[in-house]
């Protein structure tokens, strides 16, 4: 059994490792082929959180209060603030230049490849199983699922809050696990919610490099993965060793069945949400890259 679970976790290791040494030299040969863009403003109702799950196709946006309860959407519309005719174009280059707002894309003619097998996978795959699983199975069972590995994950976003030094992030965090295992059943609810108003605290290692002054490097966009950056490629490695499921399920066969009925049951809880997105964009690609671009840089600074 130990020799299986290190023969897993070295084949997931390799793979990240090599994906994350890809991305990291993609700034030094790319040179004159880099393209750069910064994010266009994102419009919507007050108080909207963006949520960007790595898990392939899954664009979750709730609001603070709409779109809290499991289902419930909150409406959100993308668009390019419009240009004055009349505005000073290298002023503005100038005053809005910030650090951290320009997206290093410089494989874009890829990622727009793997952004359109994506997409098609979604609506030709993702989103025929989910709406049939979403049909088969109610609600309350499918957000119990998504409660579950939630709570089992737990190692991961305590770990990375102590990195932070988030150390009321990383107690709240143990609290709602051992609630939640508890009064949650195995952490099929979420009582520490619920009962005692105790919220998650979504961390992970990509989060902790940029908390600590590491850029994001380049962009790139995953077939199945989805949206990714030099800086989350690594934390996605560092996340595989502390992940408990890697360390449970020796088996990659296993690991990959489990993974897909995650993805799946996650795709059934947020159905809508991605054709939103595309319906209100302009231009999709980027619209999907500049809210996994901000969204994660909120997530750091907060």
């Amino acid at each position: 059994m130990l020799c299986a679970t290190v023969r897993f976790r070295y084949r997931v290791s390799c793979l990240c490792l090599l994906l994350g040494v890809v991305f990291m030299v993609i700034p030094v040969w790319a040179g004159s082929l880099q393209h750069t863009d910064r994010p266009s403003p994102l419009y919507g109702t007050e108080g909207i959180l963006l949520k960007v799950s790595v898990a392939p196709f899954t664009f979750a946006m709730h609001g603070e209060k709409a779109g809290e309860e499991a289902g419930a959407e909150a409406p959100i519309i993308l668009s390019q603030a419009p240009k004055d005719p009349f505005a000073d174009d290298f002023d503005d280059d100038f005053e809005d230049d910030q650090p951290g707002d320009i997206v290093s894309d410089p494989m874009q003619p890829m990622n727009r490849k793997f952004f359109t097998f994506n997409d098609r996978l979604y609506f030709w795959f993702f989103k025929p199983v989910g709406t049939g699983y979403k049909a088969l199975v109610p609600e309350p069972i499918r957000v119990s699922i998504r409660n579950f590995f939630s709570n089992f994950r737990m190692p991961i976003r305590a770990l990375n809050c102590l990195l932070q030094g988030k150390m009321k992030g990383a107690g709240i965090e143990i609290s709602r696990f051992a609630i939640n295992s508890t009064l949650g059943v195995f952490g099929l609810g979420d009582a520490a919610k619920k009962v005692f108003n105790l919220d998650a605290y979504e961390e992970d290692f990509g989060q902790t490099l940029g908390f600590h002054g590491v850029p994001p490097g380049a962009y790139f966009n995953c077939p199945l993965l989805g949206p990714l950056n030099a800086r989350d490629t690594v934390g996605f490695v560092v996340d595989a060793f502390t992940d408990p499921l890697s360390w449970f399920v020796p088996s990659f066969g296993d690991w990959f069945l489990i993974r897909s009925g995650e993805w799946i049951n996650g795709v059934s809880l947020n159905i809508g949400e991605y054709e939103a997105l595309k319906r209100a964009a302009i231009d999709p690609y980027i619209s999907v890259r500049d809210v996994y671009f901000q969204f994660r840089e909120n997530q750091i600074r907060h």
